[in-house]
């Protein structure tokens, strides 16, 4: 879930066409004049066993060409 205090110049939007995983949100911070901040939180689920969230973060093709935050528990 994301909070966010809502400005004109400022978009938040969901990038679900980067990962799609249950425990991995991202979200594209648009600001007129900057580049798009990719924020990704991921949460470290302790009963998935899979590893599915460790497996998609090392194959992840994050983008050069913008500020990337990594964020989670």
């Amino acid at each position: 879930m994301l909070y966010y205090q809502q400005r004109n110049s400022l978009e938040v939007a969901l990038c679900s066409d980067l990962v799609r995983d249950r425990d991995i949100q991202v979200i594209g911070v648009i600001y007129p004049g900057q580049p798009t901040t990719i924020i990704m939180n991921i949460y470290n689920d302790p009963t998935r066993l899979d590893n599915n969230v460790i497996y998609i973060l090392q194959n992840l093709d994050l983008p050069t060409n913008r500020p990337v935050i990594l964020t989670g528990d």
